[in-house]
Formats: C-alpha cells, structure tokens, sequence
C-alpha cells in the first residue's frame, strides 16, 4: 500500500454507519410490508412515468419509499459507471464535476480521519469496494416549490440544499434476485446505489432530509435492450429512494417542530378521533416524495444532456 492509501484504512465513522445502515435497507426491501402507497402517472412528449410512494414497515420498523421509473429511447447506450457519480470520481479526483448550474454538481471529499483530502485514484479503484464519499449541491431543488420566482431565487441563495453520500460497490446490487429471461438476453443491466450521511451540510430550519435522516438510500436500475434494426435503445431505468424511520419532524427550530407540535395539539383537543396528526403527517410525507421524485426527473434529465444522449419516442 501506498502511504496514502495507508492513512485510508479507518473510514470516516458517518461513511461506516451509511454503508451499513444503506445495506440492510437494501437487504430489507423484499421484506417491506406496504400499508399505504400511491401511484402518480405523468405521460409527457419524452417521458413516460410512473411514480409510486408507500409507507411500510420492514421487520416492524416504519419506512417511506418512492420508486419512479422512466422509460424512453435513447440514441446510445448508456453507463453509470462511465459517468454518474463513480467515473466522475476517476476522471477528475480531488476536483468539483459541474453537471449543470440549474441542476446539481458532486463535490469528491476525504474517506478518513487521518486527512480530508480525496483518495488517491488508481485503475484498481475501478474493481474493488472502496467507498466513493461526495457532496451533492441540488441547485434545481427549489425550482418546483409552489411559490414567486422571486422566493424560489431566495431560498437557492439562502438555504443551499446539499447533501452527502457514499457510493459501494457493495450498496450498487439489485434491490430484487433477478432471475435469467431469454427472451431478454439482449436487455443490459446495471445499478447504481448511495447512501445519505448523518452530516448537515443544508438548509438548518428542516428537521426532515439529507443529514436529518437515521437511514436512506437511493437506487438506480438501468435496463436497456436493442432490437436488430432499431437506431434507438430502449431504456427504463427506476430510482428508489427508502428512508426509516418517518419523519419525526419537518422543521427544527431550536428542536421544536411547529408543524408536528400544532397537529398533535389538534389531535389532543379532539380526543384523538380523528386522528388528525397521522392523516395530515401520512399527506405531508407522500408530498414531500413526490416533490423529491420531480427534483430526481431533472437530474437524470441534466445528467442525459451532459451525456450528449438524443431523446426519441
């Protein structure tokens, strides 16, 4: 080992508690019991989604999940590993990749204790498991918030959403046992999967997101297949997003969440029979998937553009 991949040996301990917090989500996820979930289909002239959000439980403990997928045709074939995020990693190591300024950018940050510095890069990087740790600045976040341009321009100033990641080897496996189909052996598969860190990098005020949450994972599926003949490829690809518990609160001001604490309120004048705080909390949360479903429609959206990939139906 060289010096520096010596001083790589003791991870970060959040790098330490993501990947295993990531894993048993993924090992989890056929074991999800789902007590309520929507579905949300939006049909457009490039797009054809399907997005469906639940909330359940996996061996008794609550979990809020989202699974949006995309279907669409592509002029090439495309590759995470050549490009989002573990490639960008390899190709500019210690370096900010700029994707797009209305849409995200991935910041390469230190593994260890022992230095804050990037890992050094090697071709050895690209088989082995070393965990890939990046912050993510969403600068398109704000751009769906029900609100003036003015406001939304404000918010991106003020409140910079951020968060950071780990990407593993060990965390990118189907989330399902696929099992061989010949009538799609041409079909290529790849996924892509990184976990959220216990790190605050965002907006202080929430109480719910990137750095608030015990344990959360997102997920890509990317399928492709080409007929004989066609100049297109036909892609679908599936984001998961999983994260458990739910939401304890949505905003944290000084550890108080107006929000939660009014309902809860409600629910106590009214003796609990309408159950108020976990009607409106279950409304809350399906609306703040949604909206993270639509932030993740234009990242892959700006990630295809830098990919020079040509859309067709």
């Amino acid at each position: 080992k060289t010096k520096s991949q010596k001083k790589m040996d003791k991870p970060l301990p959040v790098v330490e508690d993501a990947l295993r917090d990531g894993e048993a989500l993924i090992d989890g996820f056929s074991r999800i019991e789902i007590l309520e979930e929507r579905e949300i289909k939006d049909v457009s002239s490039m797009w054809n989604d399907r997005v469906r959000i639940f909330v359940g439980t996996i061996d008794g403990q609550e979990v809020l999940g989202v699974q949006q997928t995309h279907q669409f045709r592509s002029s090439k074939k495309l590759s995470f590993t050549d490009s989002f995020p573990d490639g960008i990693h390899r190709e500019i190591p210690g370096s900010t990749a700029k994707n797009n300024k209305e849409g995200f950018e991935l910041n390469a940050l230190g593994l260890s204790t022992a230095t804050k510095e990037p890992p050094e890069v090697s071709s050895s990087n690209q088989t082995d498991n070393t965990p890939q740790h990046y912050e993510v600045n969403l600068h398109s976040f704000f751009d769906f918030m029900p609100a003036p341009s003015f406001m939304r321009q404000h918010m991106k100033r003020s409140f910079p959403m951020k968060a950071r990641v780990v990407v593993s080897r060990s965390l990118s496996r189907p989330l399902v046992v696929e099992t061989d189909d010949p009538e799609n052996s041409t079909r290529l598969s790849e996924t892509l999967c990184y976990a959220f860190t216990k790190e605050r990098v965002g907006p202080t005020f929430l109480g719910f997101g990137p750095g608030k949450f015990e344990r959360a994972i997102k997920h890509y599926s990317l399928s492709q297949s080409n007929e004989e003949g066609d100049e297109t490829t036909s892609c679908s690809m599936t984001m998961t997003g999983l994260i458990a518990p739910r939401s304890k609160q949505i905003m944290n001001i000084h550890g108080f969440c107006p929000l939660y604490q009014s309902l809860k309120a409600l629910d106590t004048l009214t003796f609990g029979v309408f159950n108020i705080f976990e009607n409106i909390k279950t409304n809350i949360e399906f609306y703040l998937m949604d909206y993270h479903a639509k932030v993740h429609k234009r990242m892959l959206e700006v990630w295809l553009q830098n990919e020079g990939v040509e859309m067709a139906r």
